[in-house]
């Protein structure tokens, strides 16, 4: 049995849920081998305490996300748990890139959904920038992540996987996709390199359905990434079509909550020129839901409007296991009501894997 993890340390500027200091998440990652087609693996965490729910914060990725998978703040639980059938490839990561070389797996439990690309750096050890991108915090409420069934594989240059799962949108139904993706260039399969080279984009979908499996929510995503260099850029574009009105504590109808988000983030390993490991960051990401009122985290009806948000930073490894990164996000003049919205922020994280 291979058995890692890692927890985190936060510390950030004046901000939203009045707190300074605060531990994101304890993650224990576990893989177990049968034999040479069977095998299981699982992440076991611990959420640090916060106010709300803060969506943007690291501890909201580490924990699960959306779905009934998903870990609330200061609670313990199952974010990954699974088991595999493969052929050819013996990597079972629990979390992370799963496209590690040439295989095919079946998997059953509970796992992060392969949607469009940022669900490789879920956890935070992976992630290079300390928040998640906008499409990810606000659009899959975290990362999502749910019960059900997966089959993914890669062959050559060419990738794929698909989902049937509970559904990420409600508490009945449930939720079927998949992404099909291509990677050119030097490498095949990427790796968590900040800079490999090549090109990888790909196509994502998922429909939402309700109990009586009629399509609540469509969503569609496709990202790219290109390394070339030093130099490494990621990219996601994700639009999500409702299909029904949204009906506010009010009880009044506001129409479909469709919503359209993109990012792109660079980023710049400076290791050559400064002789250090060095990650420099900059993203660029915008939010546009097409109605003007939604929900809370408490229920509460407020205003909400197009967000953008621009993140810089520095990540500066270490070792194996400890990195340390400092970011700071600007809304450049946009917000909305929401109780746990920041127009700035700045953090300060400490990883330390085991």
């Amino acid at each position: 049995m291979d058995i890692s993890g890692f927890f985190d340390v936060n510390a950030k500027t004046d901000n939203s849920t009045d707190q300074t200091f605060s531990v994101g998440s304890v993650e224990l990652d576990l893989e177990y081998a049968y034999n040479d087609h069977f095998a299981a693996s699982s992440a076991l965490v611990l959420c640090g305490n916060s106010s709300g729910t803060d969506y943007s914060a690291p501890a909201a990725i580490t924990c699960g996300g959306s779905g009934p998978g998903g870990i609330g703040a200061g609670g313990a639980g199952i974010a990954v748990a699974l088991v595999d059938y493969h052929m050819f490839d013996d990597s079972i990561p629990p979390r992370g890139r799963i496209f590690n070389a040439n295989g095919l797996h079946v998997q059953g439990g509970r796992f992060d959904l392969p949607f469009s690309s940022d669900y490789q750096y879920f956890a935070n050890t992976d992630r290079v920038t300390v928040t998640a991108p906008i499409t990810t915090s606000r659009m899959q409420f975290g990362g999502y992540n749910g019960d059900g069934v997966r089959s993914y594989g890669s062959w050559n240059m060419f990738n794929y996987s698909v989902f049937w799962t509970d559904a990420m949108y409600a508490n009945d139904g449930t939720s079927v996709g998949g992404r099909l993706g291509m990677s050119l260039g030097q490498n095949t399969y990427r790796t968590h390199k900040n800079t490999s080279e090549g090109i990888e984009f790909g196509v994502s979908h998922l429909s939402d359905l309700d109990k009586n499996r009629n399509v609540r929510n469509s969503v569609y995503g496709a990202d790219v990434s290109l390394g070339y260099g030093f130099l490494k850029l990621q990219s996601e574009l994700m639009w999500l079509s409702a299909r029904n009105n949204f009906v506010g504590a009010d009880g009044n109808e506001y129409g479909k909550p469709d919503e359209l988000g993109y990012h792109a983030t660079l980023l710049a390993d400076l290791e050559s020129f400064l002789s250090y490991p060095v990650t420099a960051f900059a993203r660029y990401g915008r939010w546009q839901p097409h109605n003007r009122k939604a929900e809370d985290y408490d229920g509460a009806l407020v205003a909400i409007n197009n967000v953008s948000a621009l993140t810089f930073g520095l990540n500066y490894k270490f070792n194996e296991y400890f990195k340390l990164k400092f970011e700071y996000t600007d809304s450049l003049g946009t917000q909305t009501q929401e109780r746990y919205f920041d127009k700035n922020l700045g953090i300060a994280q400490l990883v330390v894997a085991f």
